[in-house]
């Protein structure tokens, strides 16, 4: 089942829905997605679980 993580729910003024097979795959295109789009962004532990607890069925 798809799952889907969209940064505005993680308070990002950006349209973007990242969307993946299972959580860890909608993480990995997370990253990629941060480091170009949103470069201040720090994707420590917790900034990671918080974004996990965002990820919903697509």
């Amino acid at each position: 089942m798809a799952r889907e993580l969209n940064c505005r729910d993680a308070g990002l003024d950006c349209d973007e829905a990242i969307r993946g097979q299972d959580d860890e795959e909608v993480m990995q295109k997370a990253a990629a997605h941060a480091s170009t789009s949103h470069p201040d962004l720090e994707l420590t532990p917790d900034t990671q679980q918080k974004l996990r607890g965002l990820i919903h069925q697509a």
